[in-house]
């Protein structure tokens, strides 16, 4: 956790120093100015319903099991998620973004039959308590190599943590 907070604070420490330079500045001599339609900076927030369907087979040397978590553990199928995307666009043909969302789930719930492939195995009637976290981190760099008043096409280099 320590270092994803680190991550984040480096990436926000970058957005804030470059805040004050328009896109385009240092390529048109005029930082006070700038005639790109190409915005600067977009932070932008998000809500959308997920539909999981979590199946995981365990095989040994005899014959296999196949465990769906959503009826086993009690996890719901759907639920609403939030996102947030941010990007900035430093100068004109660098371009830095950001995104995070979650996808966490939790329940508590009694089994209504064994697990006998647990060592020790687990009957039913035990009272369980699941909680499955997954949050995803992209961060971004993008560089134009053609970038005018209609377009905007570049190659980038990225991160994505899960």
């Amino acid at each position: 956790m320590k270092g994803i907070t680190a991550v984040f604070a480096l990436v926000l420490a970058f957005f804030l120093f470059c805040w004050a330079v328009p896109a385009d500045a240092y390529e048109r001599g005029r930082p006070w100015l700038s005639d790109q339609p190409w915005e600067k900076f977009s932070v932008s927030f998000g809500l959308f319903v997920t539909n999981f369907d979590s199946n995981v087979t365990l095989t040994g040397s005899g014959a296999g099991v196949l465990v769906n978590f959503e009826d086993l553990l009690g996890l719901d199928t759907t639920t609403t998620q939030y996102r947030i995307n941010a990007q900035y666009r430093a100068w004109r043909r660098h371009h830095f973004y950001f995104s995070f969302f979650d996808l966490s789930r939790q329940s508590e719930s009694t089994l209504l039959g064994d697990i006998p492939e647990t060592d020790p195995p687990v009957t039913a009637g035990a009272l369980v308590a699941s909680n499955l976290d997954m949050k995803i981190y992209q961060v971004g760099y993008t560089f134009s190599f053609w970038n005018d008043d209609r377009v905007d096409l570049g190659a980038g280099l990225g991160f994505y943590i899960m």
